[in-house]
């Protein structure tokens, strides 16, 4: 299934537009706190806490989408944050087993999500990194219309 094909029509200001499934933004929403904040930011935290509590993912497509996109180490780790800093329900195999807090522990942090910032210099992911950087005066309909095709294209391979 592709990012495309998961995304769930909307009506915002009576126009009808698309976003993101539910697993696709919890997605999206880990790895950014994981790459571009290093796990830091309580704002984001509560953002996914909410959206977690409010509509819950369906967890194995969630772990799937994360393992064939390569993000299953940025996405486990966020959510074993997220549960010790919110006591968010999140199944133990979404959990990183022994993970102590990494807030405020910039190397052990860091040191965690190298492979992270290494895969940030490959060619492949590129784009996908230029994506979850949201830049001022952008379009966020563009953005996750733009997210969605590379994406897609990620994942074929």
């Amino acid at each position: 299934a592709k990012i495309w094909e998961r995304s769930e029509q909307c009506i915002l200001e009576g126009r009808t537009c698309r976003r993101l499934s539910k697993e696709d933004h919890v997605l999206y929403l880990c790895v950014h706190l994981a790459v571009e904040h290093s796990l830091r930011g309580l704002l984001w935290f509560c953002d996914l806490d909410r959206l977690i509590r409010h509509s819950p993912p369906d967890w194995n497509h969630l772990r799937d989408s994360a393992g064939t996109a390569g993000l299953l180490r940025a996405l486990r780790c966020c959510l074993t944050e997220l549960n010790r800093l919110y006591e968010t329900p999140i199944p133990s195999t979404l959990m990183v087993p022994q993970f102590r807090s990494i807030q405020g522990k910039r190397f052990r942090r860091n040191e965690y999500l190298l492979p992270f910032f290494l895969m940030e210099k490959s060619k492949r992911w590129a784009p996908l990194w230029e994506f979850l950087r949201l830049s001022p005066g952008k379009s966020l309909f563009g953005k996750i219309r733009r997210g969605a095709r590379i994406l897609t294209r990620i994942l074929r391979g």
